[in-house]
């Protein structure tokens, strides 16, 4: 398991990580209309292979999309049911990377 190191209260941020040792280049943005986070997946060319992934609790974020690299979820780490927000991301409300298996 790995968290994906996200930052709170810094509204759009591009950052790489590794999954199932495959670079990918992130980027995460937060919706201000909406209220919600968003991310991009792209390969390490910049090749974008998933767009505009709403970050939201309750199942696998990647499971749609047949990517095949494991498992990302949105995880609250108080237990009380809320959502990722702007201010709380990276510290109540963790991105987690599950190895597939």
């Amino acid at each position: 398991m790995y968290a994906i190191p996200i930052q709170p209260n810094i509204p759009a941020q591009v950052f790489t990580v590794v999954l199932n040792n495959i670079g990918y280049n992130m980027t995460a943005k937060w919706n201000t209309r909406a209220g919600f986070w968003t991310l991009d997946i792209a390969d390490e060319n910049g090749v974008v292979s998933i767009a505009d992934i709403a970050l939201k609790a309750g199942s696998d974020l990647l499971e749609p999309f047949n990517f095949n690299i494991g498992g990302l979820f949105v995880v609250d780490t108080t237990l009380t049911g809320q959502e990722a927000t702007l201010s709380n991301i990276g510290i109540d409300t963790l991105i987690v990377y599950v190895e597939p298996v």
